[in-house]
């Protein structure tokens, strides 16, 4: 810590026989949920060992939350203000089962799931509100269009002029209020479009492949269904690569985990 600067997290083996079962299940489920919906790799998400550098205890401090809620916002800030860790085992001792631990199944679960899926939450709101705006706009610009374009070319004229006002849009919500982004605007919305450009050119070629395959009039309600349907799967895929790549935070040495 002294040489890098990084904090570190002492970090128990749940993969070792002895460890019980419950904390065995429940750390591996919530470092899923982590490298799920947070895009960090963390072995022990409940660790209380936890060394931190003067430089980064000025921005930790202001976490809010106390017991297991305070933990997980401390991994998050970690994510958030692009503080760096690292891991170094420690020996993983239990005692009696755990049964002293002071651990509330449902309660504390509860509480340190709602923290970490709130971006996905906020996202899922955001991509809600930006498909009501995207479909509404993709309806309109067919019905304007239908009689001078057909095909391949109504659905890339209909569909690409409500992906561009609608990924606007969902750039400055996202960078605002989904992730709360400190990155440079511009830098951002340059891997923004290098995401959404290719991901509207994909969204086009699957829903009209899917009107080929299914054989389905451009002007009924299963064209703007199948529409809605590729887009919310290409939205789930969207987001982890925004968390991870498109609104990371700016920092000459990038947070990386590293494990002794």
């Amino acid at each position: 810590m002294l040489e890098t600067g990084h904090c570190i997290l002492g970090c128990r083996d749940f993969t070792l026989d002895h460890v019980p079962k419950r904390s065995r299940f429940g750390n591996h489920t919530t470092s899923m949920v982590f490298k799920t919906f947070v895009g960090m790799t963390i072995s022990d998400t409940q660790t209380g060992l936890r060394a931190l550098p003067r430089e980064a205890v000025a921005e930790l401090v202001e976490v809010a939350g106390d017991r297991f809620e305070y933990e997980t916002n401390m991994l998050l800030a970690f994510k958030e203000k692009a503080i760096p860790f690292e891991e170094n085992k420690i020996r993983t001792v239990y005692i009696e089962e755990n049964k002293s631990s002071h651990f509330r199944t449902f309660v504390d679960s509860w509480r340190i799931y709602r923290l970490i899926l709130a971006h996905f939450f906020r996202y899922t709101v955001n991509s809600l509100v930006c498909a009501v705006v995207d479909t509404g706009l993709f309806t309109l610009f067919t019905a304007m269009l239908k009689k001078v374009l057909e095909g391949f070319a109504l659905t890339a004229a209909a569909g690409g002029g409500a992906r561009v006002i609608s990924s606007l849009l969902n750039f400055f919500l996202n960078k605002k209020l989904v992730f709360r982004s400190t990155a440079d605007t511009g830098r951002a919305m340059l891997r923004y479009y290098c995401l959404a450009i290719p991901q509207m050119l994909l969204q086009i070629l699957l829903t009209e492949g899917a009107y080929l395959l299914f054989r389905i009039n451009t002007t009924g309600v299963l064209h703007t269904l199948i529409y809605v349907i590729v887009m919310v799967v290409i939205y789930v895929i969207s987001y982890m690569i925004q968390q991870r790549w498109v609104f990371a935070p700016q920092r000459q040495n990038e947070p990386e985990v590293e494990k002794k």
